[in-house]
């Protein structure tokens, strides 16, 4: 046998001996066989590989495709409901939106990863006047953000989980 495991030739050394490569054939249109199997094994997974929603990204859903467009929709900041409390879980999303109905403060959110950063978009209704203060678990670089009472205004919040119970929050800005 050969380096390869292949039989050596046959003959006395001189050099003129045939070689068997039948062997060597059989071996090289196996692996030809097993490489075309693998091709269409890859390319039927084409139809099988369906990506995440922005849904499943939000909340972290494993065994799941992540493609770009379904990660800028999960970007998306998702609308919440007005309340007093204002209640946010940061399991299902990253960036959220409100429109103040009245003073109200925001709550301690659910699900805190440290980590975890987003923004909050907080819109005064058309009436205005709203006021917006924080529970413990927020706390505020700079001061308390200031949220312009202005009708139909927006501030934009950024937000930082530190740790659980520890949210960095800061105003990046008001417009109108």
């Amino acid at each position: 046998m050969d380096g390869f495991g292949l039989p050596r030739p046959q003959g006395s050394g001189g050099g003129g001996a045939a070689y068997d490569d039948t062997e060597l054939r059989n071996r090289v249109t196996t692996v030809e066989n097993q490489a075309a199997a693998n091709v269409d094994a890859i390319a039927s997974l084409g139809d099988a590989i369906v990506p995440a929603t922005a849904a499943e990204i939000r909340t972290g859903t494993a065994g799941t495709l992540v493609d770009a467009d379904g990660l800028y929709a999960a970007a998306a900041a998702l609308a919440i409901s007005w309340g007093t409390p204002l209640v946010i879980d940061l399991a299902s999303g990253r960036n959220f939106s409100v429109t103040l109905g009245g003073n109200t403060v925001l709550a301690n959110p659910g699900s805190q990863r440290a980590g975890q950063s987003g923004l909050l978009l907080i819109k005064q209704d058309a009436t205005g006047g709203r006021t917006l203060s924080f529970d413990t678990a927020w706390r505020p670089l700079d001061g308390v953000p200031s949220i312009p009472t202005t009708a139909s205004s927006t501030t934009v919040l950024a937000y930082f989980v530190v740790a659980p119970g520890q949210i960095a929050i800061w105003s990046a800005g008001t417009y109108t």
